[in-house]
């Protein structure tokens, strides 16, 4: 969870732990509970969380690392939480420029919802919905339930 969702979620009076892999991110955020960690490696117990809330991070996961990531997701969510991943569609893999940085460059991985939702299946996750979001790219947005 990016700094902007954990504050949000905070001031909701949830217990939130964010991680973002970027150590530049996680001190320039300055949010409580937001760590510096791999979202394929993460520094939780098996079935410590309640649910997962990852948005506008997998596009940026090279696409053969997905499964490790939603894997993590399987370990550290409790059977019957909730998993919330956001994807960039498509089914390209490419470094772009960074829309606030111009001079920096960002992997952007496509995904398409049938495909993706397989893996989810494969990690332990029943997809129950979906719906759509948008920044500078659109794409769905899943919600499963661990078993």
């Amino acid at each position: 969870m990016g700094a902007p969702d954990a504050a949000a979620a905070l001031d909701r009076g949830f217990q939130v732990t964010g991680f973002d892999l970027s150590r530049e991110m996680v001190a320039a955020d300055a949010v409580p509970g937001l760590v510096q960690a791999d979202m394929r490696a993460l520094p939780l117990a098996a079935s410590a969380v309640d649910a997962v809330w990852c948005v506008a991070a997998l596009p940026h996961v090279p696409r053969p690392e997905v499964p490790v990531a939603l894997g993590e997701f399987a370990r550290v969510v409790r059977p019957g939480g909730r998993l919330a991943p956001s994807l960039t569609e498509g089914d390209d893999e490419d470094w772009e420029p960074v829309s606030y940085a111009p001079e920096l460059r960002c992997r952007y991985v496509g995904h398409r919802l049938a495909p993706f939702a397989a893996l989810l299946d494969g990690a332990g996750f029943e997809v129950t919905g979906h719906t759509r979001w948008s920044t500078h790219r659109d794409g769905p947005m899943l919600h499963a339930r661990r078993r």
